[in-house]
């Protein structure tokens, strides 16, 4: 197989877990491609590109998650998912405190 079609693999795998917001998955799968000596401007913009998409798709399955585990009083893995929707969610530009402090007071009921 050519490099060309390695990559282009290996973005279109990446795609596809950004548009499931599997953000791990994506990261992983683009992390394999750093050191790929080929990447261009262009293919770097696709990365980018998927990368934010990945981000602002892994929010709601971060939070939904937490907020699963908040209603099963699993605070630490509760807290676990929680920052990392912070993350993606910084990553975005996007505020989610209010949906974050929802989900912890979740514990306290």
């Amino acid at each position: 197989m050519k490099l060309d079609e390695t990559i282009s693999r290996y973005l279109l795998t990446a795609r596809y877990h950004a548009e499931s917001g599997e953000a791990r998955i994506m990261e992983e799968i683009l992390s394999l491609l750093k050191d790929v000596p080929s990447i261009d401007d262009q293919i770097s913009k696709q990365i980018q590109k998927i990368r934010d998409f990945g981000y602002l798709n892994a929010i709601p399955v971060e939070l939904s998650v937490a907020s699963y585990f908040a209603g099963k009083g699993q605070v630490s893995r509760m807290e676990d998912f929680l920052s990392s929707a912070i993350e993606y969610a910084g990553r975005s530009q996007q505020d989610i405190s209010a949906k974050v402090a929802e989900i912890r007071a979740l514990i306290k009921k």
